[in-house]
């Protein structure tokens, strides 16, 4: 199994979302451990045991990004995959091992982890299937990226299948059908699963 942190400060968490995703549409076997600041990122590393990967979106600020950097000294052979818009320009891209193109795409994914976890990777046919099913299905992954962040806004809210299916003009058999192939949980199982994560936050 490979491990991988994730660093996704955003108010939706879309990158870790749609990493979670497409580890379940590739079936591979992958330990997740998300953060959401560069300081919490620090503190895994230095504490955790050893992580194949990092995954995050590069930083805005050159503060940000130093701190960033510094993390990987209690690491020094984790792989770092950067996420960016590759129009701007970002100083610290040649140190970096591996940058996609945002929004990140199953394809790029791929191929980023096939280089790296070749040990881990299911058989060729399987991927071919899966990223086949990704590009026939484009507007349906939107959607289950559309129930995931109604879920991050309303989690504290009485939330049910038939609620979120109506949000997103689906009918509720389907939605739970494609929410878990694609994320590996039911609906309300992530549901309980994000309520469950803010409770230990607040604590």
């Amino acid at each position: 199994m490979c491990r991988i942190l994730i660093m996704d400060d955003s108010e939706l968490r879309t990158l870790s979302d749609k990493a979670r995703m497409y580890l379940n549409l590739l079936g591979m076997d992958a330990q997740l451990d998300i953060t959401t600041t560069t300081e919490d990122a620090c503190y895994h590393l230095r504490t955790a045991q050893r992580y194949d990967l990092l995954i995050t979106c590069i930083p805005s600020s050159t503060v940000h990004s130093q701190m960033a950097e510094s993390a990987f000294q209690w690491q020094p052979s984790i792989r770092r995959l950067f996420i960016a818009e590759l129009n701007d320009y970002y100083p610290l891209l040649r140190d970096i091992d591996y940058v996609l193109a945002a929004p990140m795409s199953i394809s790029g994914f791929y191929d980023v982890f096939s280089s790296i976890f070749q040990e881990h990777m299911p058989s060729s046919a399987s991927i071919e299937r899966s990223k086949r099913w990704y590009a026939s299905h484009d507007a349906l992954l939107d959607r289950i990226l559309s129930v995931l962040q109604i879920i991050r806004k309303e989690y504290m809210n009485d939330i049910s299948l038939n609620y979120l299916a109506t949000k997103v003009y689906s009918s509720p058999c389907y939605l739970s059908t494609l929410f878990s192939k694609v994320m590996g949980v039911s609906p309300m199982a992530y549901v309980n699963d994000l309520r469950m994560d803010r409770a230990v936050e607040l604590l």
